[in-house]
């Protein structure tokens, strides 16, 4: 798929394998899903640019092994519950302008380098009960700040967590 304006919406994708060397190269308003029980994505390029983000309301298994998964969004994801997304990408997220807001990520282990490089809006996180980062660097730029409700176990590994950000942590 190279272009299209106005998202994705799907009710029920079971299975959805992807094979094409370029998987999204723009979508501007974004993915609508419901249910996406599994969604194996071998394509070298996932997603490169998505001006109004994600909407998902359940993703148990998303297995990433695209080289860049998300190199652009302007206004976010929103995700109700993520069980379990392993990222092997060496850049998940480059750039997301809004932020990303999540109701439930039990375990989101992440072996990237650089697992978030720019956020300008901040993350609003309601419960992360484990996300253990062993990235050398976990989040470069943080223009808006982070707003975490409960998080019982984060363990990091990175030698720099924070490196600017432009409002507070709360």
């Amino acid at each position: 798929m190279l272009a299209t304006l106005l998202g994705n919406v799907s009710l029920v994708k079971p299975l959805q394998p992807r094979k094409a060397s370029s998987a999204m190269l723009v979508t501007l308003f974004g993915n609508v899903s419901s249910v996406k029980p599994l969604q194996p994505s071998n394509a070298d390029s996932q997603m490169l640019i998505n001006m109004f983000g994600n909407v998902s309301l359940v993703k148990p298994l998303q297995s990433l092994k695209a080289q860049a998964s998300t190199t652009l969004t302007q206004l976010g994801n929103v995700s109700s519950v993520k069980p379990l997304q392993p990222w092997k990408a060496p850049s998940p997220m480059i750039v997301t302008l809004s932020g990303n807001v999540s109701s439930v990520k039990p375990e989101q282990p992440q072996k990237a380098p650089f697992p978030m490089l720019v956020t300008l809006s901040g993350n609003v996180s309601l419960v992360k009960l484990l996300q253990p980062w062993k990235a050398s660097l976990s989040i470069f730029f943080n223009f808006f700040g982070m707003t975490i409700s409960s998080n019982l176990s984060q363990p990091l590994n990175a030698s720099l967590q924070i490196s600017s950000t432009r409002s507070s942590i709360s």
